[in-house]
Formats: C-alpha cells, sequence, structure tokens
C-alpha cells in the first residue's frame, strides 16, 4: 500500500511519500480510469435524492461519478548520489454533462514535481504543487479533514478563491518518526478588501510508539476573508496487518484520503485497524468559534469477509467551517441553541473468488445539526438544520430535527482486473425535507415526502 510504511498525522505526509514511492519503482507510469453511471433517479417520487451519508462523510469522492481521471507519473535518478526528481500529472474530467450539452469540467488533481534526497537520518523531501493542493489536507476521515481548497461542495479553507490554490510542501522521515511543514496560497476575488492573496501554513507528525500503535498531529493556519481559521488534528492508530482502516463503501469503493493522491481505487490489505480522531478549530470573523469535531472508526478485511464502522460527532460551527455565506456571530449569537450531529454506519462485503462477485451491505444513521432560534411568532422556536451545500434549511415552526436513515444493497462483478460492473440500490428516509405550501392566502412550511430510493448502474475501467 502506498505510504504505509509511515503514516502521519494529517495525511499531508503520505501525500509527498506516496508521490516519490510511487514513481520510485520505474521511470514512468501512467494509470487511468473510466467510470460510466446510469442513475435512475428516485424512482418513488420527485424530490431530489441526496448522497448517501457514507459518501459525504467517508471518502473525497463518491467514486459513482461519471469521471475519466488520469495520472502520468515520471521519476530520474539525481546527478548525485541518493537524489531522485519525480513530476506527477493529475486530472479530472467531469463527464456528467456531455449528454445534456454542457461542457465537460476539467480540474487539477493536485499535480506535483519535487526532488527525494537520501540521507543518513532518513528521506527528506521537497513537492511544489503549481496549480492546486486541494488534496494536500489536514486530517484523515473526511468527516473531519481541512485545509483544502475545492469551493464547489464548501470545502476550501480560504471559503472562495478565483484559481487554483498552488502550494510547497517540505518533509522528513525515518523509520519511526515522520515529520512534514507546508505553505499554500490562494487569490480571492477582485471584491475581497485590502490585499487579494491569502495564505495557508501547516505542519505536524507521525510517531511509533509501538510496531501497532502510531499518534498523528497535523496543526494548521488559513487567513480568510474576514478572519482566519486555525486549529489541530490529531489520531491514535491500532493497526495490525492493515495500516489503517478503510472505510470505502461498496460497489465503487474510492480510496482513502491518504491513497487518493495515487490510488484510483481502495487497496485490500488483509487485517484489522481501528482509529480514533479528534480535530478543534478555532474560528474568527466577526467573533472567536471554538468547533470541534471527532469520530470513531475501524475496519477489519479477511479472504472473504469485510467489514467497517465508523460513529462521528460534528459541532454545528465544524459543520458550516467552510461555508461563507454564515460566521461565526450567526451560530453563537444571543437566543441560538445549536446541536450537534450524530452519524453512524456499518457496512460489510463478501467476495467469492470463483464467480469474482462481491456483494455488499451498507446501512446508516444520522442526526444532522442544527441551529434553534425564536420565530416571528411568540413562544415558537425555529429550527434550522445543517444539509450539506444548501447551508442551513429551515424546518416547519415548532418543528425538531429528526434522524434520517439509508441503506445500499449492491452488487460488484469483476470481468476482469480492469473492468468491473456494478449494481446497486439505495434507500433513504429524510424527515427533515421540507417545501413551501400555500393554503389559502397564506404561504408556510411544511413538511415534505421524506422517502426515496434510487436505482444505479455502473461500469468501471481501470488501466
Amino acid at each position: 500500500m502506498v505510504g504505509s510504511k509511515c503514516g502521519l498525522s494529517a495525511g499531508v505526509l503520505g501525500v509527498a511519500l506516496s508521490l516519490s514511492r510511487a514513481v520510485a519503482a520505474e521511470s514512468t507510469r501512467s494509470r487511468a480510469e473510466l467510470t460510466t453511471l446510469l442513475d435512475s433517479g428516485n424512482v418513488l417520487n420527485g424530490a431530489a435524492a441526496e448522497p448517501p451519508l457514507w459518501e459525504a462523510l467517508g471518502s473525497l469522492r463518491s467514486g459513482k461519478e461519471n469521471r475519466a481521471r488520469l495520472t502520468l507519473a515520471g521519476s530520474d535518478a539525481g546527478y548525485w548520489p541518493g537524489v531522485r526528481t519525480s513530476a506527477v500529472l493529475r486530472l479530472e474530467l467531469g463527464l456528467a454533462g456531455l449528454g445534456e450539452g454542457r461542457a465537460p469540467t476539467l480540474r487539477d488533481a493536485s499535480s506535483a514535481i519535487g526532488a527525494t534526497f537520501q540521507t543518513g537520518l532518513g528521506e527528506l523531501s521537497f513537492r511544489a504543487y503549481p496549480f492546486d493542493t486541494d488534496y494536500v489536507r489536514l486530517g484523515y476521515l473526511h468527516a473531519l479533514d481541512w485545509g483544502g481548497t475545492q469551493t464547489a461542495p464548501r470545502e476550501s479553507a480560504f471559503l472562495s478563491r478565483t484559481s487554483g490554490a498552488p502550494g510547497l510542501l517540505l518533509a522528513m522521515s525515518t523509520p519511526r518518526i515522520a515529520l512534514f511543514s507546508g505553505l499554500k496560497w490562494a487569490t480571492l476575488d477582485a471584491a475581497a478588501a485590502g490585499s487579494r492573496r491569502r495564505w495557508g501554513v501547516f505542519g505536524g507528525g507521525s510517531f511509533d510508539l509501538a510496531p501497532v500503535l502510531r499518534a498523528e498531529l497535523g496543526l494548521g493556519y488559513f487567513q480568510r476573508s474576514p478572519g482566519f481559521i486555525e486549529g489541530a488534528s490529531l489520531r491514535l492508530l491500532w493497526h495490525r496487518g492493515a495500516p489503517e482502516p478503510e472505510v470505502a463503501a461498496e460497489p465503487f469503493r474510492p480510496p482513502s484520503f491518504r491513497d487518493d493522491v495515487s490510488l484510483l481505487e481502495a487497496a485490500s490489505p488483509l487485517g484489522l485497524a481501528l482509529a480514533l480522531e479528534g480535530t478543534a478549530l478555532l474560528i474568527r470573523a466577526q467573533q472567536r468559534e471554538l468547533a470541534p469535531a471527532a469520530a470513531l472508526y475501524g475496519s477489519a478485511r479477511g479472504r472473504v469477509f469485510a467489514g467497517h464502522a465508523v460513529l462521528s460527532w460534528r459541532s454545528l460551527a465544524f459543520v458550516l467551517r467552510n461555508d461563507a455565506r454564515f460566521s461565526s456571530q450567526d451560530v453563537a449569537s444571543p437566543g441560538t441553541a445549536q446541536q450537534a450531529e450524530l452519524a453512524a454506519w456499518l457496512g460489510g462485503s463478501l467476495t467469492l473468488p470463483p464467480l469474482h462477485l462481491v456483494p455488499s451491505l451498507e446501512v446508516g444513521a444520522r442526526l444532522p445539526a442544527s441551529l434553534r432560534t425564536a420565530s416571528a411568532l411568540p413562544g415558537v422556536t425555529q429550527s434550522w438544520v445543517a444539509v450539506g451545500a444548501a447551508g442551513l434549511e429551515p424546518l416547519p415552526l415548532a418543528a425538531s430535527r429528526l434522524p434520517s436513515i439509508a441503506a445500499r444493497l449492491a452488487l460488484r462483478w469483476q470481468l476482469s482486473t480492469a473492468l468491473g460492473t456494478s449494481f446497486a440500490f439505495d434507500y433513504e428516509r429524510n424527515p427533515n425535507r421540507a417545501r413551501l405550501a400555500t393554503f389559502g392566502a397564506t404561504t408556510l412550511r411544511v413538511f415534505d415526502v421524506p422517502d426515496t430510493l434510487v436505482a444505479l448502474g455502473s461500469v468501471q475501467a481501470r488501466w
């Protein structure tokens, strides 16, 4: 597994080391992925289907998009002993809009150039990211990572920007200790007050406390307009066989955060792994707001059975940390009550080698983060639930948040090492869906149909 020799607190050093190791075995290497997805839409009613919670919390991407991914990597020995240079070009081409007459979307996936120096104390590596550093983040589980730069899903630590966010990364590793430090910057839009350039600095390390126990720490500070965000991520990891928990959901199985920089699919090492991860952020806009989050997650994989489980807790301020529409003053103003998000999911699969079939089941539940405020009616409260890209959505007057449940039944059929086809059914019941309804001259917010059922078919080629 790429980067498994020395894990690190925020995954950032794994990015640098995996880039160098991925190309060390051969001077040139190329990988590509093409995914074709057939989505039925919600077959129960006209309500739009939301991504299952394990896609939003477990990985940087769901793995089921109509998308082409390309990785070109090369390395060469330097003129001095112990020196090796490398370059990786990583591109993602979104193809979902081609059938609707829209142009495909091209995105750099943290391409990099750099050099590695082998010294008597260990390995020293330097990486430059000329286009973007979205894949260089702090944290491991996607539910808890931060410091990214992608603005579309509201994951940019800089809140907004007009172009990519380049950066630099310096890392050093020994057999038991790994350290890293980095810098990234972004250019804001012309309406930003003062300088349009914003900076972010980060660093941390990984420490092997025992052969099966590792501690990982990451620290970061990012400028915003206005204010800043700073904080720390800490993870304690116990592992036997597997280098870290594998929480990728079948049948699409996107790679984990650390492996996504060099792999197109999740690795499958046999073994057990359990991690306890926590993040504490301090967000400054008009005032300071503490935004904590934590998760306990683990996985087990044998030759036939594989399973994983995740339990996460995230404060409302953490859920909204990268949403420019809300400030710390909004969620911490007098007369408001914040409620944290609680989420859990459990997944399992069977690998049937003679038929190359992998049936799987995912089930999960989430109690969304919410904000309770006074309404225009005396004595009646208004609840607002955090629903991802939509931000805060109001519920009907006097209503409180309710837990949602989701399930996926899937089957992956691997036709060859390069080509596989998948079928899945996603069901979700979200009782927090609401809409506006007109009753005579009065318009009120009422609950909408809570159930969605989606049938999915996918063909994925990786070569």
